[in-house]
């Protein structure tokens, strides 16, 4: 691709995140515009390598990038850095040479926007173990349960989640997915006023057997 990594966060768009900030917090509300900038500028395609239409940088240069946005506007660069953390871990499995999760690469590249649903009250172990309940149907998994946290609740297209699967009583294992956001069976309920962090928009999402297809 070529592209010009300092042409991602430029004076100009970061005194307009720095302006927009305190607006944000002061009315309890998502970080639409800068988001809108930013991705525009290419901000959530840096991790992804130039072959799917990113800037191909290295953790260290995305977390110059995120750094530097986190100086103006701190609640921006957090949330945002949920897409980023997929994606960069992407990479580097790709770069590996492990091509399974390519698709995270191809989908970011062209524009999806990934988050994590994977925080819990009462799981204090993470992604080890999980209180969401994962079913086995044909086809997929069902997913039910409550996550918190959720970062980029207003325009994720891919949440990425994971769930206990316990149809072997004697092997149960955690299932983890990436639930479109078109998947029927959820809702995103607005619980998150937390002051300094509030254009984060970390709601709950809380799943009621949305389906996940095994592909």
């Amino acid at each position: 691709m070529g592209a010009n990594k300092e042409s991602i966060l430029t004076d100009a768009l970061l005194a307009r995140c720095l302006e927009r900030a305190p607006v944000y917090d002061r009315e309890n509300r998502f970080c639409q515009e800068d988001f809108d900038e930013l991705k525009a500028a290419g901000y959530l395609r840096m991790a992804v390598p130039e072959q799917f239409g990113g800037f191909g940088m290295t953790l260290e240069e995305v977390g110059r990038q995120t750094r530097k946005l986190a100086e103006y506007a701190p609640a921006t660069a957090l949330c945002l850095n949920m897409h980023n953390y997929w994606v960069g871990l992407a990479a580097d499995v790709w770069r590996s040479g492990d091509k399974s999760i390519e698709w995270i690469l191809k989908e970011a590249g062209a524009g999806e926007v990934f988050a994590a649903g994977h925080a819990e009250s009462g799981n204090e172990t993470s992604v080890l173990m999980s209180i969401t309940k994962a079913e086995p149907v044909p086809g997929g998994y069902k997913f039910t349960g409550r996550k918190s946290f959720g970062s980029l609740s207003p325009v994720w297209t891919r949440l990425g989640l994971h769930g206990l699967d316990q149809s072997d009583p004697a092997k149960p294992k955690v299932v983890h997915a990436f639930m479109p956001r078109d998947t029927k069976g959820y809702t995103i309920k607005e619980t998150w006023d937390v002051m300094g962090m509030r254009a984060t928009r970390s709601d709950d999402t809380i799943l009621d057997g949305a389906f996940v297809p095994d592909k």
